[in-house]
């Protein structure tokens, strides 16, 4: 199995500036294959494009099964739209939280930061109430999934599961981009 696991660096929330943006396609028994990054910006609105690039760029000619996010907020409110990426790459994507997500708490820290472009913001941010609660052998999650039925996305995510009950490529997409994001800082 394949994946691509994309996660955000270290950033300041409701702030300026720019924070890295890390995919890597990982694989099962192999472990990291490829990574890339770049810079997105915080509270912008390029997120979607970024990881939509990073997706095809970290692993272009091979077949993956999914790509996996922790949340559909990246650098801030900077919002990842599901969909967008499905149709970029042609592979399902499924978020994980490893707690119940609610549009009323983001869409209240939304509304803190009087950012731009709120309704497409809250459009997307809406699909965390979609969220559905998955038992692993690893513990319980929370899934939002584009492209693919909820059995689906469990076997994918208990398939990429090594100690943890977050997928072990999540923990280093995370690992590796807030390490690289410390620099520009």
């Amino acid at each position: 199995m394949r994946v691509i696991a994309c996660d955000d660096g270290r950033v300041e929330k409701l702030g300026e500036g720019v924070t890295l943006a890390t995919c890597i396609s990982w694989e099962s028994g192999l472990g990291l294959v490829d990574l890339a990054f770049l810079p997105v910006h915080v509270d912008g609105l390029d997120a979607t494009s970024i990881l939509s690039y990073l997706a095809r760029v970290v692993s272009p000619s091979v077949r993956v099964d999914a790509i996996l996010l922790d949340s559909l907020t990246f650098a801030g409110f900077n919002i990842v739209s599901p969909a967008t990426l499905y149709r970029a790459r042609g592979a399902p994507v499924i978020v994980v939280y490893s707690y119940k997500p609610s549009y009323e708490r983001l869409a209240r820290g939304l509304e803190a930061g009087s950012l731009p472009h709120l309704n497409i913001r809250r459009r997307i941010l809406e699909l965390v109430d979609t969220a559905e609660r998955i038992t692993t052998p690893l513990g319980e999650l929370y899934v939002i999934s584009w492209g693919a039925g909820l059995k689906e996305a469990a076997m994918i995510i208990e398939g990429s599961q090594v100690r943890d009950r977050r997928p072990a490529p999540l923990r280093l997409a995370h690992y590796i981009s807030s390490a690289l994001s410390q620099v520009i800082h």
